[in-house]
This record gives C-alpha cells, structure tokens and sequence, in this order.
C-alpha cells in the first residue's frame, strides 16, 4: 500500500490516495510549482555537506522554529523551498515520513503543515498519503480511504 515507513505515535492517521486529495475541495495544486529541472538543482546543492546538514537540521523541526535556512545566505532565496522537497525526496524513502495534518476541526480544510513533504510524495509519484484530520473527519467522505 504505502511504500515508506509512517512515523507516529497514534494509529488515528488514514491512507488517502493522492488522486482524490486532488479532486477534493482542500487541493489548490498550491503552494509550490516547481519544475523537476529545479527540483535536480536542488539535489544537486545538495551533495555540499554543509548545505545538505543545514536542510537536514531544520527539515524536521516545527516549521514555526525553522530560521536557519531562511536567514541562510548561502541558498539563493527562490531556491529555498525547492531544496526542501529535494531533501525530502531523499529522505522519505530512507526515513519515512509523519502524516500530513488536515485543518479540519476549524472547518477551513486546509493543509496546516506538510505542503513540502505533499510535494515531495507528488515526485516520489506516490499514489497514496498518509494524512491526519485534527478535528471532524466528516470529510472523510470526500476522499478515497485506504486505511
């Protein structure tokens, strides 16, 4: 079903396939168009130990605490948020991920963290996600549940 590991401490996250997310009112195609030519750049710079470590570091923080790669200097501003999703092409399938969290209990439906790992599963070509609602899952309806 999912091919990398899930990382959580609760067993109330659900499988989704990524084509219903897609079709649903909560997908915009949003936040970050990035061509694959940009996302080879990003694994590219990457390979500098120094860069890869300070993606590293900051990647699995809360993205309220992450300001290193932000104040960083040493990555062009526009490449920011690319070299995020590149790191985490490469991460996921070695490390996993945790399930991206679904504002649900405001009745916004709107991703309220995880758009960087949501686009590096979209790469990875993954058909499945796993996600978390934090309230009403009501709108479970909406989608195609695995699990």
């Amino acid at each position: 079903m999912f091919p990398y590991k899930i990382i959580s401490n609760y067993d109330d996250y659900n499988i989704i396939t990524f084509k219903s997310l897609i079709k649903s009112r909560i997908w915009g195609g949003h936040v970050y168009k990035i061509s694959k030519t940009r996302i080879n750049k990003g694994i590219e710079l990457l390979k500098d130990k120094k860069i890869f470590n300070l993606v590293k570091s900051e990647i699995h923080k809360d993205w309220q605490e992450s300001h290193l790669l932000s104040e960083s200097k040493i990555i062009q501003e526009d490449l920011k948020h690319t070299i995020r999703i590149s790191f985490l092409i490469l991460d996921i399938p070695i490390n996993g991920i945790t399930p991206i969290e679904i504002d649900t209990y405001s009745r916004s439906y709107s991703f309220i963290e995880g758009h960087h790992r949501l686009l590096a599963l979209k790469y990875l070509k993954c058909k499945y996600i796993p996600i978390y609602f934090s309230g009403s899952v009501d709108i479970l309806e909406e989608f195609k549940v695995i699990k």
